[in-house]
Order: C-alpha cells, then sequence, then structure tokens
C-alpha cells in the first residue's frame, strides 16, 4: 500500500508522507488547472491514501487490543499467582 501511494505520488508531484488534509488543500488548489488525466490522477493517489490511512487505523487499532489483552492477562496471572502464595 505505501508503494501504490509513492508511486502515485511521484506522478503528482506530491509528498507521499503528508496528511489527507494536505493532499486535499494541494488537489483543491490544483484542480482548476488540471486536464481530465491529471484528475484522474489525483483521484487515484487520494485512494491509495485513504486505503493506507484507513490500514495504519487498522493496524493501530489491532496492536492496542491486544496491548490491552496482553495487559489483563498479566494482571490475571500475577493475581493467580498472589492468591497462590497468600
Amino acid at each position: 500500500m505505501q508503494k501504490a501511494v509513492t508511486d502515485t505520488f511521484q506522478v503528482i508531484g506530491e509528498d507521499p508522507a503528508e496528511s489527507m488534509a494536505k493532499f486535499r488543500a494541494d488537489f483543491e488548489a490544483a484542480l482548476p488547472t488540471l486536464t481530465p488525466e491529471q484528475v484522474l490522477q489525483w483521484l487515484a493517489g487520494a485512494n491509495a491514501l485513504a486505503n493506507l490511512t484507513a490500514y495504519m487505523s487498522q493496524a493501530a487499532d489491532a496492536a492496542t487490543k491486544q496491548a490491552q489483552a496482553d495487559a489483563a492477562a498479566q494482571a490475571a496471572a500475577m493475581k493467580s499467582y498472589s492468591d497462590f502464595v497468600a
């Protein structure tokens, strides 16, 4: 997904590390001067960035849930140990 963003952004001259808000502002500024083909290239860039952003958000959510589950399991193990030695 990152490669798709990088490749598409190189075609339109944008920074592949920019935010969706920055991309949108640049697109809206450029739109009046773009050819139909260039509009399609920008829309492909927007789609690639949106897909990457969604994937990164899902990955972050999954990592957070895993960390919470790990913390809960560790707490339960510590309680079991405490109950055992008490």
